[in-house]
């Protein structure tokens, strides 16, 4: 079950950690709306493309961001029925994600390379899309496989993504604002993309979108006025206290609204006191969310090693 599964169950002593501990939450989404709406510091919102397939543009995004920024973010690549479907989903990402990192070495992505990237990166989102849902589900609903394409090439695999001419054109248009945007995020120090945490197998595999210099950031593509709700701040805290061990030095969390061309942070610790109303160190909040689990999850995470011997990221 995953984060976002748990905070959205009624029934899930992770949501109900949060409504118990952390209720106060409407008055900060309330503000941080009212900075997305009224603190536009990257030019006028953009508007989606009607017709576009906006879950899938918010999927596929932060394969250029990452390309953009020098690090490859592989998508996550669900499991198949035979070894030679397994080959070509392999294939088809790998196929993917050279071509957007030869995109990405010349210089400012554009014209027919920014295209181009944007396609490359619906083959990443569409092969993470059939990661994210039972094998079942995605055959009853249809979802087109990348994989089929790899006889034909990359060509072949772009098509096979089957991605509409409005999607194409509004994650273009997003990214030729968005990659300005976040370019000081992945211009950081110290950055972490895709990042797991010691809590994370307990949450069903959880992992962030992107940690830059203490900052956990989440990419919210959303046409919709509030941005944020109660669910995206308890998501931003459930990662930020599923690092039990401090590992990626977390220290403020916020939402990057890429149509609303506007970032909100906040600090861990003022954001805590402000749900909870009290004053307490983030290493006491993450054992009290750790004791959500059952013992065998925390002691789990009590071995888990830090995130330099659990992964490793490609940067050019």
């Amino acid at each position: 079950m995953s984060l976002t599964s748990h905070i959205a169950s009624k029934e899930s002593p992770v949501r109900a950690f949060f409504d118990r501990e952390l209720a106060e939450a409407k008055p900060v989404c309330q503000a941080a709306n009212a900075v997305i709406r009224d603190g536009r510091t990257g030019g006028p919102p953009v508007a989606p493309v009607a017709g576009a397939d906006l879950a899938f543009v918010g999927a596929a995004i932060e394969f250029v961001f990452a390309a953009v920024g020098g690090t490859v973010r592989p998508p996550h690549v669900a499991g198949a029925r035979t070894p030679e479907l397994a080959y070509q989903r392999s294939e088809a990402s790998r196929m993917a994600l050279a071509e957007l990192d030869r995109l990405t070495r010349p210089g400012p992505l554009t014209g027919e390379r920014l295209e181009r990237a944007a396609d490359c990166a619906l083959v990443c989102a569409r092969l993470e899309q059939r990661f994210r849902m039972p094998p079942d589900y995605a055959i009853k609903i249809g979802l087109a496989d990348p994989a089929v394409g790899v006889p034909e090439g990359l060509d072949g695999v772009i098509r096979a993504t089957q991605a509409s001419k409005e999607t194409q054109a509004d994650l273009i248009a997003l990214l030729e604002v968005a990659i300005e945007d976040t370019a000081d995020l992945y211009q950081a120090q110290d950055v972490h993309i895709d990042p797991v945490f010691a809590l994370s197998l307990a949450l069903g595999g959880a992992d962030a979108d992107l940690i830059a210099d203490e900052l956990l950031i989440d990419f919210k593509s959303t046409k919709d006025r509030s941005v944020i709700g109660s669910r995206d701040i308890y998501q931003l805290l459930g990662y930020t206290l599923a690092d039990l061990h401090d590992w990626y030095g977390i220290r403020r969390v916020g939402i990057q609204a890429l149509r609303w061309r506007t970032r909100w942070t906040m600090p861990v610790d003022e954001l805590l006191q402000r749900l909870s109303g009290t004053a307490q160190s983030l290493a006491a909040w993450r054992q009290r969310f750790a004791s959500v689990f059952p013992e065998g999850a925390r002691t789990m995470a009590m071995r888990e090693l830090p995130p330099q011997h659990r992964f490793t990221r490609t940067v050019r």
